[in-house]
């Protein structure tokens, strides 16, 4: 496959002209027209550029990639990323915000999905696209069996805030929700199931006496990146020779 295309199916799969983003996504370096082998990640670090050197990848795609709409000086420890992906004919392709919100590939689509919830619908409105969502369980529940239940199918609950409520709606937003606090509480839900807690949503979500629940940033924003590999597997195997994810969980 020629890069030029992959980034024309990327550009149109997720929006990406279309979606407002501190991130700047799409090809942030580039490095090979032909492309054979494609990385995915959730960040780039010097421990994932070195498993794309070793695998021989020309693109490397990631949720958190290297610039973030301001001005950047490329010196140590980013000279020394920068470097190796240009040395290696590496590039690096950054899809931020759009693959939070994509509805069929995205992060909130991934934890809903692992949630098993039903009813569907916008938690936050972000110009026009939404920005994670809510879901009905197939029943009300105890805080309990929810916190069972998420810890086995997505990961180690980091932090969690309980309230006595028996949960029925569930609201879903990957990452750190701390710029959408206030669209996030405007709406109507039982329990919050989130990347990262800050001091300012503890409060929030104790007034609005919900429960809440924080797998980590990482490991709620992984499931995308997954997603997204297994689409082009399925789509455009004939135009890959082959495709690997690489794990690096931060823990946070």
């Amino acid at each position: 496959m020629k890069l030029k295309k992959l980034d024309s199916i990327l550009k149109e799969l997720f929006q990406i002209d279309k979606i407002k983003d501190p991130s700047l996504n799409g090809i942030q370096i580039e490095g090979s027209t032909e492309i054979s082998n494609l990385g995915f990640a959730v960040d780039v670090n010097d421990y994932i550029i070195e498993k794309t050197i070793e695998n021989n990848i020309d693109v490397l795609i990631v949720h958190h990639g290297l610039f973030w709409g301001k001005e950047y000086r490329i010196k140590g420890v980013m000279k020394n990323r920068v470097k190796k992906l240009l040395e290696n004919d590496i590039t690096l392709y950054a899809i931020h915000l759009p693959l939070d919100i994509h509805e069929e590939l995205g992060n909130n689509r991934y934890l809903y999905d692992k949630m098993d919830l039903r009813n569907r619908e916008m938690l936050v409105d972000f110009g026009g696209f939404p920005m994670g969502f809510i879901g009905h369980l197939p029943n009300k529940t105890k805080y309990s069996k929810i916190e069972n239940y998420v810890e086995k199918e997505i990961g180690e609950i980091k932090h969690k805030i309980v309230s006595h409520k028996m949960i029925e709606k569930v609201g879903i937003l990957s990452g750190d929700p701390k710029s959408m606090l206030d669209g996030i509480f405007e709406a109507d839900f039982d329990l919050l199931l989130s990347g990262e807690v800050t001091h300012e949503i503890y409060f929030r979500v104790l007034e609005k006496d919900i429960s809440a629940v924080f797998v980590g940033h990482y490991r709620s924003e992984v499931g995308g990146v997954k997603l997204l590999q297994n689409y082009i597997e399925k789509n455009y195997r004939s135009e890959i020779d082959n495709t690997y994810f690489f794990e690096f969980d931060s823990g946070l």
